[in-house]
């Protein structure tokens, strides 16, 4: 990012209509909507963009691809290089495959797509702070949230110049799974399950389809309890990840590489191919986590992507979840704060949406991690 889009909040001037705390995919278009209703927003984020963090980056055209569209950036993402996914190649799932399939989800735009986070969160944040009423701080943290009469007013703001309370009339949290918003105002979890699964990917140039064609198509292998995956991305690189049960992860922990490498080339239908790409760069993966629903909002408060909403990563739901719910909490807090609506009744429309969106998949997703060969027969 360049220097002129550092710390850009109006001097003299710390009180705003929403604090939104972290910049990327959820916190970025929660901030931008806001600002396009009208309502002054100061957008927070820890570090400076472009800058990767984990995540295989796979999203549906009704999920994520949607939102791109209504922010008005879906050309300049398809402008990174990206292949629009019209279809799927499947293993293993009751048959050795390749299987033809549909996109999922593909929604109005008919495709799926896969973009690496640093491009697509700096693509991001830039569309979030060329909103008119929209300052962004970055990089800055918030410390701590304000309080006054059991509601959050504002935050407590660090940056290089030292730290300063900003007041708001709302803290939306989008600072993902170990969310500081979240820590302190403590919401009520409302579905939870333990840490089931671990994932590792990593990159590769060369790859090609099953029959030697250019890669057009997510992919997906089954191998009794586990499931290798295949991204073509943007920049000519596919993402190539494998989800193991929890038991797993002590093994790719001591040597991801290795792992990695006999994993993906025990799925008949990738084996070939993987050995013929060319790796770019690490491994990258992390531990399994558990999976939760929190109550999405309350008195001065929001949260919206993980840090209301976590599950397991295997089915790839997380960037689009995270998208569709900043845009409902956006909308939600713009009726409260524009007056058509009190803030009980915003909270409830956000809270009603955000769960008929997502709680049915969320239980599944949840309950086949505990062993993905019952997909083979599902």
């Amino acid at each position: 990012m360049s220097p002129e889009i550092g710390l850009r909040v109006r001097e003299h001037d710390h009180t705003y209509d929403a604090i939104v705390v972290g910049g990327r995919v959820a916190g970025s278009t929660a901030a931008a909507i806001l600002g396009e209703h009208g309502q002054r927003v100061l957008l927070v984020e820890r570090v400076r963009f472009p800058r990767p963090t984990i995540s295989t980056h796979f999203f549906r055209g009704e999920g994520l691809v949607a939102v791109l569209e209504r922010l008005q950036v879906l050309d300049e993402v398809l402008a990174l290089g990206p292949p629009p996914l019209r279809r799927e190649w499947s293993f293993g799932f009751g048959g050795p495959g390749p299987d033809e399939g549909p996109p999922q989800g593909p929604g109005d735009a008919g495709f799926s797509l896969s973009v690496r986070r640093s491009p697509l969160d700096d693509l991001l944040l830039r569309r979030a702070a060329r909103t008119p009423g929209v300052d962004l701080a970055q990089p800055a943290a918030v410390v701590r949230l304000l309080w006054e009469d059991g509601r959050v007013i504002g935050a407590r703001l660090r940056d290089g110049d030292g730290e300063r309370d900003v007041r708001s009339r709302v803290v939306v949290g989008a600072d993902g799974r170990h969310s500081l918003v979240a820590r302190e105002v403590a919401p009520a979890v409302e579905h939870e399950v333990e840490a089931l699964r671990t994932l590792y990917y990593r990159y590769v140039s060369g790859w090609r389809g099953p029959a030697g064609e250019p890669p057009d198509a997510a992919e997906f292998a089954l191998n009794g309890d586990e499931i290798a995956y295949v991204f073509p991305s943007e920049a000519g690189v596919a993402c190539i990840g494998v989800s193991a049960p929890s038991s797993d992860f002590a093994a790719f922990r001591a040597a991801p590489d290795a792992e990695l490498d006999r994993r993906v080339r025990a799925h008949p239908g990738l084996a070939d191919r993987w050995i013929a790409a060319r790796p770019v760069g690490r491994p990258a993966g992390g531990p399994p986590e558990p999976s939760w629903v929190r109550a999405p909002a309350g008195p001065g408060w929001a949260l919206v992507g993980d840090a209301a909403v976590h599950q397991d990563p295997w089915t790839g739901a997380g960037m689009d979840t995270a998208g569709r719910h900043a845009v409902m909490a956006a909308e939600a807090i713009s009726d409260w704060l524009g007056g058509r609506a009190s803030e009980e009744e915003a909270q409830a429309r956000y809270h009603e949406r955000r769960d008929a969106h997502v709680l049915t998949d969320w239980t599944e997703c949840t309950s086949l991690a505990r062993d993905l060969s019952q997909l083979a027969t599902a």
